[in-house]
């Protein structure tokens, strides 16, 4: 008698891993955006949707819109139509750079928050008011965006095109809280 044994199967790849290869690119906010949406699916249907054997992108759009109300990457704003947007409404203005960043420049009355500090909502953040996420360029304020809608912020803009730096460079008022040479203070 003989006994033929099978390979076992394969493990399933998961969804980031199939899209790696695909023409659709992603931004390493939109990794981070989807990394986020598939860490809250149940166990059955993350392996539904993201084995190379039974899932799909098209499965992946549908279910993670019924399961999730928030979309898969937050619009951005072009730094130079920030000004227009913050003086139009009650915008609030969230920095996520880090705080040597913050120190050598930043816009007047905006709130500060390292983006890979937020595992809660910054203090002073009104979650009913729209946000307006900087940083220096626009891809950390992407993935801020995308945290800050897991944690319920619906109203989310990451600005890009520059970020703070470049609202410097357009005239806009820039408040320095730090002596750019690194002199202590008096």
């Amino acid at each position: 008698m003989t006994v033929t044994r099978s390979a076992p199967p394969a493990a399933p790849a998961p969804i980031i891993s199939l899209l790696e290869g695909s023409p659709w690119q992603m931004s390493f906010g939109e990794r981070a955006a989807l990394e986020g949406i598939l860490s809250q699916l149940t166990p059955d249907l993350a392996l539904e949707l993201g084995t190379a054997e039974g899932g799909s992108l098209e499965r992946l759009a549908h279910h993670s819109a019924e399961v999730h109300s928030f979309d898969l990457v937050a619009p951005s704003l072009p730094v130079a139509e920030l000004a227009k947007r913050a003086a139009e409404s009650d915008l609030q203005l969230l920095d996520v750079r880090e705080h040597g960043e913050w120190d050598l420049g930043h816009i007047p009355g905006s709130l500060f928050h390292p983006w890979h500090e937020l595992d809660e909502l910054p203090a002073g953040l009104d979650p009913e008011r729209p946000v307006a996420v900087l940083c220096a360029s626009g891809e950390r304020a992407a993935t801020a965006a995308s945290l800050l809608q897991r944690l319920g912020v619906a109203r989310v803009t990451h600005v890009t095109e520059g970020g703070v730096p470049s609202w410097g460079e357009l005239g806009n008022p820039i408040e320095i809280t730090a002596d750019p040479t690194g002199a202590p203070s008096s």
